[in-house]
């Protein structure tokens, strides 16, 4: 998939009703403690796709109604899309939103957003992102077919490395999408 006309938008800025993509979806982050110094690494959760392998965002297509018409919002669509594929794991609300950068082409958007500090205690957000992992394994077990079969953390870097490669494991209509703004992306701090 080609994709025309890349955009990179802060979310709360965007007009939801003017957004007319076919395909809508999110890829958290949060920030660890890992980094070198006092600074936080960035690490990406990414999906792997069941039938395919291939990493991904949670996300997909827009719901139809009458006459094959779109129902939804795309920022609608992408957050029943994340909820969906990590099992009820991420949430809308587990997510900040007043941050969160839009990377959207005339097809398809991408909501990246930071999963919310829940703990003051815990600053690093470890509880957090071990208890969405930890769920995501149990309720795997008893789901009969997951359109996503595991979830991942991506560091930063080898996140850009992916998107910028050739031999890329990644959704190639997300990798697509997503290498047009990776300097921007890369930025995220």
């Amino acid at each position: 998939m080609t994709h025309t006309n890349i955009k990179m938008r802060k979310y709360i800025n965007i007009k939801w009703e003017r957004e007319k993509q076919y395909r809508a979806g999110v890829l958290p982050y949060y920030k660890s403690e890992k980094g070198i110094g006092s600074q936080k690494e960035v690490i990406f959760i990414m999906g792997v796709d069941s039938m395919y392998g291939n990493y991904t965002d949670f996300g997909g297509a827009k719901k139809l109604g009458r006459n094959n018409k779109r129902i939804e919002k795309s920022n609608e669509t992408a957050f029943r899309e994340l909820e969906e594929e990590t099992l009820g794991c991420i949430k809308r609300k587990d997510l900040d939103l007043f941050n969160a950068l839009v990377v959207s082409s005339d097809q398809m958007l991408i909501v990246l957003a930071e999963v919310k500090i829940s703990d003051i205690q815990d600053r690093n957000n470890t509880k957090k992102i071990k208890h969405i992992f930890n769920s995501f394994d149990l309720k795997l077990a008893n789901e009969g077919s997951p359109e996503v079969s595991s979830l991942c953390e991506i560091p930063k870097d080898l996140f850009i490395y992916s998107m910028l490669s050739d031999k890329s494991t990644v959704y190639p209509p997300v990798k697509n999408l997503l290498s047009g703004k990776i300097t921007h992306i890369s930025k995220i701090k």
